[in-house]
């Protein structure tokens, strides 16, 4: 089983024998075991045979405490390391980035803008990745072992940095490309921490609820606004699922606020209404008895319909006028009978 505390080399293919030495020093003067180190480059610290590549490289990512970079002019050229550094983004990893004497700091400015890099043949360099890295292990060395460990992997820098071929220059057009992925990465990111914040607060206050009504205006509450509106507009439908087109009709007079006198193609199909006590006829006025079993949970539907509305923004009204091709009015005949009727 793999250790939890893991770290991920990543560098490029043609440093192999820098992500070596580095191992080394991890495993003889930190204290970290075999299995606690990923590179893709060395025998029984990388990538098992037949296993699909850049599957395993994610998984490996997403599984390690911390990722160490090798800065060199070969991973510059890389666009797949480029991409891991992007993964790295994505997965807000513990992150340390070395740079080598044949690197300078200036070529961070296309790949890592706004990240604090350190030299990797400089003493309070390894010194720092090692009071970062002992923390992952149950047996770390002593100081000494580990000033002798660094002192022969400083000794050895030069020599093998030698051993690394030059690199193929990677295009303007390549690295301009995996920064725009990369950035992608980020942008994805930001709308997930705020995806992920929104869904936390919205359960806290689901599991303080008990009532039924109460829940469904949380809902209601996290939801975006085009959820909100056809959610509160199918409330009023069911609501008014039983009522007569009459009393319908009385009630979209009572929300414009007008007085309803029913023409002669009402005669006769109010009569029902008005003795079951649902309508009231007053000098010829027809409205809603809104003291009715039936009339009241309408009402309150309506009623939560048209504070949205009322309280709905620009973009929504902009929106909705584009669908329907129509106004987005709690008055309007067009807006009852899309919605309400």
């Amino acid at each position: 089983m793999k250790s939890p505390n893991r770290v991920f080399i990543s560098h490029a293919a043609e440093d192999r024998a820098l992500a070596d030495a580095l191992s080394d020093l991890l495993i003889a003067g930190i204290g970290l075991t075999h299995d606690q180190i990923f590179c893709t480059s060395l025998a029984g610290l990388g990538i098992p045979a037949g296993t699909d590549f850049k599957t395993f490289i994610q998984k490996e990512l997403e599984n390690s405490s911390v990722v160490i970079a090798l800065l060199t002019p070969n991973y510059y050229a890389s666009s797949f390391c480029l991409c891991e550094l992007g993964g790295t983004w994505v997965l807000s990893k513990d992150f340390l980035p070395f740079v080598t004497p044949l690197a300078g700091f200036g070529d961070l400015k296309a790949v890592l803008k706004g990240v604090q890099a350190i030299r990797l043949n400089e003493d309070s360099a390894l010194d720092e990745m090692r009071d970062r890295l002992q923390l992952l292990t149950a047996t770390p060395t002593t100081t000494p072992r580990w000033s002798m460990k660094k002192s022969k992997f400083l000794s050895e820098l030069n020599d093998t940095l030698a051993k690394s071929p030059k690199p193929t220059i990677v295009s303007a057009a390549d690295l301009a490309k995996t920064t725009a992925e990369r950035d992608g990465y980020m942008e994805e990111v930001k709308r997930l921490d705020t995806e992920l914040e929104t869904l936390t607060r919205k359960y806290d206050a689901l599991g303080k609820c008990k009532d039924k009504s109460a829940k469904q205006k949380i809902d209601l509450e996290f939801s975006d606004e085009s959820e909100q509106f056809e959610a509160l507009a199918l409330n009023v439908k069911k609501a008014a699922k039983e009522l007569s087109r009459g009393v319908e009709e009385a009630l979209f007079y009572r929300a414009r606020g007008d007085d309803w006198f029913p023409d002669g193609n009402w005669d006769g199909r109010l009569v029902d209404d008005i003795e079951r006590n649902l309508l009231k006829s007053r000098d010829g006025i027809i409205e809603v008895n809104e003291s009715h079993p039936k009339i009241r949970p309408v009402i309150t539907a309506l009623w939560e319909l048209n504070e949205f509305v009322t309280k709905a923004s620009p973009e929504f009204y902009e929106a909705y006028e584009d669908k329907y091709q129509d106004e987005l009015s709690f008055d309007s005949r067009g807006f009852w009978e899309r919605h309400i009727c």
